[in-house]
């Protein structure tokens, strides 16, 4: 990995002093500096050592998790198909490695994207992580002075090449991220103006996920008018269905006619209510009349 910055100097000072390596490219006019560091760094005990990382530790460490190749990840029974750059974790995982609290971890990651640094995508089961510009950071080749300095017009080509292949997935990634947060904040907004017209609060945050499940098999106007249908048959306000058994049960597809569950307890059909119940307390009934 090459860790690259203006302000190093000190740094790879002591590193030479110390028997390290340090390479020097001048290119137009410009001089970098950098450090080989080797991924088995990472086993070095001073590495291991438990303590809180910085931040800037923390980003070096993501640096050094990202794929080296193109690739899978198992998560349960799935394998994520995996970029060179990319990782798949989670934010548990990150927090446990870096000794920082989940807030901390997410308020760190979001800032890095903020900044432009880094990508992330959020789903169910894991987040999977994506370093902006990765080749800026880690080559796929050990740095080599005497080819840049034989062809240096065809280095930084290629360079460039593969820079603007990395955008382009990215720009990809970020399209389809974006879409899927609109198309995220579109189903919210059906939701809740369904949520309004059932007005029945009770158990949001469960019927809203069926809700949104719901909506991957049905049009939006196949649930609202069954609904409507439904609420036409309310005639008492106690015995309407609970809003995620009527999604659950995807009673909107019933036909109804007005008053049908008014004499039946809950609001339901007799196909729901418990008939040996109903029995007991006939006979319950009966018992009280004969004494």
């Amino acid at each position: 990995m090459f860790v690259r910055h203006r302000q190093m100097d000190k740094f790879i000072e002591h590193n030479e002093r110390i028997g390290g390596r340090c390479d020097v490219m001048t290119n137009d006019d410009r001089v970098h500096k950098f450090i080989n560091l080797e991924r088995t760094i990472q086993q070095h005990w001073l590495y291991k050592e438990k303590r809180k990382f910085s931040k800037y530790e923390a980003w070096i460490d993501l640096i050094f998790l990202m794929n080296w190749s193109d690739g899978v990840a198992p998560v349960g029974n799935q394998l994520i198909p995996t970029k060179r750059g990319q990782k798949v974790t989670s934010v548990m995982k990150l927090a446990d490695h870096w000794g920082w609290s989940r807030d901390k971890t997410k308020t760190f990651l979001n800032r890095l994207e903020a900044e432009g640094m880094l990508h992330i995508k959020t789903t169910t089961k894991y987040t999977l992580l994506t370093v902006v510009n990765y080749d800026f950071y880690q080559g796929k080749t050990r740095f080599n002075r005497q080819q840049n300095d034989i062809n240096p017009t065809s280095s930084r080509h290629q360079s460039d090449t593969n820079n603007k292949e990395v955008n382009k997935e990215l720009n990809k990634e970020v399209k389809d991220t974006s879409d899927s947060k609109s198309n995220n904040s579109h189903i919210e907004t059906e939701f809740n103006d369904w949520w309004n017209l059932y007005n029945k609060k009770v158990g949001k945050k469960k019927s809203e996920t069926k809700f949104k499940s719901l909506r991957k098999t049905y049009e939006l106007d196949v649930i609202v008018n069954g609904t409507k249908d439904y609420l036409k048959t309310i005639t008492d306000k106690q015995y309407q269905k609970h809003p995620y058994t009527f999604l659950n049960g995807e009673h909107f597809n019933d036909e109804y006619s007005p008053n049908q569950y008014s004499n039946y307890p809950n609001g339901d059909s007799t196909d729901d209510v418990d008939i040996d119940d109903m029995l007991n307390k006939l006979y319950e009934g009966d018992s009280d009349e004969q004494e």
